[in-house]
């Protein structure tokens, strides 16, 4: 198992003449993040907000073509601080399947390295640098592996977090293959991921790994931020910690081989919510208390200065 690697270019600072330093718009940045309200009069047409160096700008994107600016936000548009971005209404690529898909590639896919088969989460885009990922558990390839769909190169492992006590997901940077807003909900059916889930306790949460290869939905969220201790499979035990659980009764929520793959909700109108990815659950026989437990999106998104891409 490699240790924790995160390898970025350290920050720079480049001169275009612009007004507000990285920093300053960081700030904003996180000033919506955590008080939508005061900026937006409908908070869930924010699909993206991005640091532009080179303008100096925060640029916000939304799902309407008007967005519903409140005079902070428009008071921030006219001091340069703001550039509003038009939404993409392009259609989804046409795509071939879950399991043959092509670049570039979304959330869901089956993965493969080493012997090892594992999903593709959701993906992400850095908000301080022009890197993308697609997310899968941390305890499924070493950094520098390369993992493969239906043989087809997806990208190499950049970051892992994976150490008894600590998270467990990685990153696997696409690249030279990019990284696609959707995910595959079932084998032939995908929708973009559009936002993130606050996870609230006793709220029901989808799962969907590539191995069972379609969404099941119906989870109950019994606890957040918990840790958990799962079998290596050699002996030993590791504790995994970050995590939220769902279950549902006479249900196998997941299963091996459908680690890293997306939670969510569907939010009919929009896309899908997504809550985390996959780290381990109920393998065997169904039971009165199937569980499953994920990585939230939340602490994937702080620890590698990251959002989704939309």
């Amino acid at each position: 198992m490699g240790a924790h690697t995160f390898n970025l270019p350290a920050n720079t600072t480049l001169d275009y003449g612009a007004r507000y330093s990285q920093v300053d718009l960081l700030r904003l940045q996180a000033d919506i993040t955590m008080n939508p309200e005061s900026f937006l009069s409908d908070a869930k047409s924010l699909v993206s907000s991005t640091v532009d160096d080179r303008t100096g700008k925060l640029v916000l994107t939304f799902n309407v073509k008007t967005p519903p600016k409140t005079p902070r936000l428009a008071d921030s548009i006219a001091q340069g601080e703001i550039a509003i971005s038009a939404p993409d209404t392009s259609p989804l690529p046409k795509r071939y399947g879950r399991t043959n898909d092509t670049a570039p590639f979304g959330g869901g896919i089956p993965l493969s390295s080493g012997g090892y088969d594992c999903s593709g989460g959701m993906t992400l885009k850095s908000t301080i640098h022009p890197y993308h990922w697609i997310a899968t558990a941390g305890h499924c390839y070493n950094v520098g592996a390369k993992p493969t769909t239906h043989g087809v190169a997806v990208g190499n492992v950049s970051y892992r977090a994976f150490a008894n006590g600590g998270n467990d997901f990685e990153l696997i940077d696409t690249a030279t293959t990019g990284a696609s807003p959707y995910i595959w909900r079932n084998a032939s059916t995908v929708e973009r991921q559009y936002s993130e889930y606050g996870n609230a306790a006793g709220s029901q949460i989808c799962f969907d790994g590539a191995r069972t290869g379609f969404e099941v939905c119906g989870g109950v969220i019994n606890k957040r931020n918990t840790c958990q201790n799962f079998d290596n499979g050699n002996g030993t035990v590791s504790t995994t910690c970050g995590l939220d659980q769902a279950s549902k009764a006479n249900t196998i929520l997941c299963q091996e081989g459908d680690s890293g793959g997306p939670t969510y909700i569907v939010d009919n109108g929009y896309g899908l919510v997504v809550g985390g990815a996959i780290v381990g659950g109920n393998y065997t026989a169904v039971s009165t208390s199937g569980s499953c437990w994920y990585q939230d999106i939340a602490i994937m998104e702080s620890a590698t200065n990251s959002t989704l891409v939309k």
